[in-house]
């Protein structure tokens, strides 16, 4: 997160923890097909939710963006979920929606829906973190997500729908991951020594995450003028290889284990909730053998009432990877030799850069170290956790800020798949792997004719979208040539996705004059008159038919965030009822405890039935909390939570009653105090009206916009919060009320005082009381906050004073200059008749402005004076 006056800043979790667990437990409730509502918790709050309802659990579905239900990222994802249920959308072309709930109450929900509520999550995190900054707006629009280097058209439009229904108005972009990890590191490092202007020096990003690894090689060279640029060369990539196929090695142990120890057979399966409990102790195992040698897993009653034990070694772990450690440097290999100035070896290397939490696993380091020669390469320079984030926020930044730089940093970014283009099924490179971000090429799509134009773009050798192009005959009835041709302009936008963003029909040849005569009349001659052809006409981009994962329509797109919209508002709900609810179960509590305490008090006055009569109702409502409110309303519970409160009040309002003195001697005290509290709010109030209109004559009297300076202390004193002053003002209206209420009722006479009720007359002074500590509190921050605004106004006054003044006497010496020339060429005028010509006068001397001195000890005096 990032703010005006705010720093980069994680947002951490409820438990204050900087990293959280990508997943989200959804239990819905159904009816005729209909959702009515979801049970649903997110990150590490789930903590074994996803083991007890594995059919619930939605996690890590990334992976599931953007592909089809046949795609082997697919059937991989639910060899290591267990219990998941993945559907396909036949009106997407297969798209991947995953089926959460059990029995009856099962919904499908599009995975782009998913990743929606997972990042709608963190924006509230985000404008929960904004309340606790009173110089920030409480708003959260702007967003970047890093994604994977080699992420397929369909993933990445998969992730800006998702974006979208996640309610952000403003998508910055999508930023890779290794571009990000690369922005971070230059933008940690300082120049040091070593650093030579005008050298290229090139690193490798090695990040191996949860599901995948990528080697991401980039140059950076340093110029004498302070700028940088940063070439993003190539990537080589690993889908396969990261923390969950290591993760799943371990489990494949465990498993083994598991039959032997209990004798089953090789096709036993595990329920899914024992085998979500097997892939929980496996994961925890990869951990811990990071950095010890063995960790013995326990799972009690696995199964039923058996006990499951063993131990694995960090030696079993790396013997069960054998096989794939030797592919662990592939992607540094494919990275080398896809750079697009050429091959590099690695002595081209200065260093192998780890990222992503497997690269914690020693036997992927000692695998690194052998290909690369030496440990001496690998570098440890980032946090391999928080690189991304920081990376993808300096390049959100720089996104934001597009008509500047404010990093001095030149970024070269480049896609790393190659693009074709069909023309009527004749197919030719139109994008190839390693062209910069934001390239763009205009491409002739044949001469106009009446057939509609088949336009196909590729991925990789794949057919992903098509146009179908008509009407580009019409069109070209404007044009004056022989042979028009259909021109395409293709665009990679800054989310590296290919565009269409243009259609033209256009002349091939050079543009043709042609002359018209007009008959002349008998004066004037026969002219002729030439017109140019024009040159081109646009024809609108038709919309794009998808082979792959369609984007949501915009039907949808509104069921979606309907749905959504309906979820968040449910979950609001029971929070304010949860909330309530532990506030009457407090109150009830916190009441007992008041009448054990003060009982024989209560009793003496109110009797011993009021007293049954509070306990029964406590009894009551507690009883009420416990075994009726599940379904209650917050209306309801609202009524509970205020009449406890209500009979908490009263019963305290009874014994402070018993301990005061209601004499007429002490009213009068009390009355004597409030009158002397009044008078000195009153002064205060004056004091600080009279020296804030001062100010403001100040202000006028230099014709200085005073609403203005004073909007801008106001609101960064307070926010958007009520001032002291405010609160003070309307406690002393208040006061004067219950001082005058007070006043009359010791002015009666004896016998009428006598007879007055005994709690009236308490709660009239206890209401003076009161309010007198209300202002008492209200008056010391107002007068600290008093001076910090009067300071503000009259140091802005001097300056904004200075300004004017510094701007009058340019406008004035413009004037004077402007003056000498107009009086310097008329003196050459006269020059030419000396009879009539004016006897000189000597130049006055120019009258200076009032000097900035005068003003400013003015200034300074009402300054001290106030």
């Amino acid at each position: 997160m990032v703010a005006p006056g705010l720093s980069f800043e994680i947002v951490v979790t409820d438990e204050g923890k900087r990293k959280d667990l990508s997943a989200i437990s959804l239990r819905p409730t159904v009816e005729k097909g209909e959702l009515l509502d979801a049970d649903r918790v997110f990150g590490a709050k789930i903590g074994s939710l996803c083991s007890r309802f594995p059919e619930s659990c939605a996690a890590n579905i990334k992976a599931l963006l953007g592909k089809l239900i046949d795609d082997s990222t697919v059937q991989e994802y639910l060899n290591r979920h267990h219990g998941v249920s993945l559907t396909s959308d036949k009106l997407r072309n297969n798209s991947v929606s995953m089926q959460l709930g059990a029995d009856a109450n099962k919904f499908e929900f599009p995975v782009e829906e998913l990743m929606a509520m997972t990042l709608n999550e963190l924006k509230e995190r985000v404008l929960n973190e904004l309340k606790n900054h009173r110089q920030a707006k409480n708003i959260a629009e702007d967003v970047a997500i890093s994604i994977a280097p080699y992420a397929s058209q369909a993933v990445r439009r998969a992730y800006l729908d998702a974006l979208h229904l996640a309610n952000y108005s403003s998508v910055l972009g999508l930023v890779d991951e290794g571009t990000a990890v690369a922005r971070s590191y230059i933008g940690s490092r300082k120049l040091n020594d070593e650093d030579v202007y005008g050298e290229t020096v090139n690193h490798i990003i090695y990040d191996c995450g949860a599901g995948s690894t990528t080697a991401t090689l980039f140059s950076y060279t340093y110029y004498e003028n302070q700028t940088m640029t940063l070439d993003i060369q190539s990537v080589g990539h690993d889908d396969s290889f990261g923390g969950e196929l290591l993760t799943q090695s371990i489990y494949e142990l465990l498993f083994e284990r598991y039959l032997k120890e209990f004798k089953l057979p090789k096709k036993h399966t595990l329920s899914p909730k024992l085998a979500s409990r097997l892939l929980e102790a496996a994961e925890k195992a990869k951990i811990i053998l990071s950095a010890n040698n063995e960790y013995k897993v326990t799972l009690e009653n696995f199964p039923d009432e058996k006990d499951f034990s063993t131990v694995i070694t960090r030696d079993e772990f790396e013997a069960a990877n054998a096989k794939i450690r030797k592919n662990i440097a592939d992607p540094i290999n494919e990275a080398l030799k896809n750079s697009p100035t050429g091959p590099k070896s690695i002595d081209d290397i200065k260093s192998v850069i780890l990222n992503g939490g497997s690269t914690r696993v020693p036997f992927v380091q000692k695998e690194l170290v052998n290909f690369l020669g030496s440990e001496d390469k690998i570098a440890k320079t980032v946090n391999a956790d928080e690189a991304c984030a920081l990376g993808t926020t300096f390049r959100a930044y720089e996104l934001k800020m597009i008509a500047s730089n404010p990093y001095n940093v030149i970024l070269t970014d480049r896609i790393f798949s190659d693009f074709d283009v069909s023309i009527d099924g004749a197919q030719e490179p139109l994008f190839p792997k390693g062209s910069a971000s934001g390239s763009t090429v205009k491409k002739s799509l044949g001469p106009v004719n009446k057939k509609a134009k088949k336009i196909g773009l590729y991925e990789n050798g794949a057919l992903f979208k098509t146009f179908s192009i008509e009407n580009s005959v019409s069109k070209a009835k404007n044009l004056r040539c022989d042979n028009p041709e259909v021109f395409g302009t293709f665009k990679i936008d800054q989310n590296k996705i290919v565009t269409l963003s243009a259609l033209t029909v256009e002349c091939n040849e050079p543009e043709v004059e042609s002359t018209e005569e007009e008959t002349s009349t008998a004066v004037n001659a026969t002219a002729p008159k030439k017109t140019k052809t024009p040159p081109k006409v646009n024809l609108p981009i038709p919309d794009a038919d998808y082979t792959s994962v369609n984007p949501l329509l915009k039907k949808h797109r509104s069921t979606s965030a309907n749905r959504l919209a309906h979820l968040k508002q449910k979950d609001f709900d029971k929070i304010r009822v949860s909330e309530v609810k532990n506030l009457a179960e407090s109150a009830c509590y916190e009441l007992r405890a008041y009448l054990e305490e003060h009982g024989d008090q209560i009793r003496s006055e109110l009797g011993i039935e009021k007293l049954e009569k509070l306990e029964g109702i406590i009894s009551e409502t507690l009883e009420w909390l416990d075994y009726e409110s599940d379904h209650a309303t917050l209306d309801e519970l609202q009524q509970k939570f205020q009449k406890i409160t209500t009979h908490k009040a009263e019963a305290e309002d009874t014994v402070n009653m018993l301990k005061s003195d209601l004499s007429i001697e002490a009213l009068q005290k009390v009355h004597q105090e409030g009158v002397e509290i009044s008078s000195l709010v009153q002064a205060y109030l004056l004091e600080y009206g009279s020296q804030i209109n001062e100010v403001r004559s100040r202000y006028e009297a230099v014709d200085l916009d005073f609403d203005v300076e004073n909007d801008k202390i106001m609101k960064k004193l307070y926010g958007s919060g009520t001032s002291e002053g405010t609160k003070l003002d309307n406690h002393y209206k208040e006061f004067k009320v219950a001082l005058r209420t007070l006043s009359n009722t010791i002015g009666l006479s004896t016998s009428a005082f006598n007879k007055r009720n005994k709690k009236e007359v308490f709660q009239e002074a206890e209401a003076v009381r009161t309010l007198i500590v209300k202002m008492v509190e209200d008056i010391l921050p107002l007068q600290l906050n008093h001076e910090t605004r009067l300071e503000y106004l009259l140091t802005r006054l001097k300056t904004l004073t200075k300004q004017k003044e510094q701007r009058e006497a340019k406008e004035k010496a413009k004037a004077e200059k402007s003056a000498q020339v107009d009086e310097s060429a008329e003196t050459e005028e006269v020059e030419a008749d000396p009879v009539e010509q004016a006897d000189p006068v000597e130049p006055s001397e120019p009258v200076e402005a009032n000097g900035p001195d005068d003003n400013e000890q003015e200034t300074e005096e009402v300054h001290d004076e106030l």
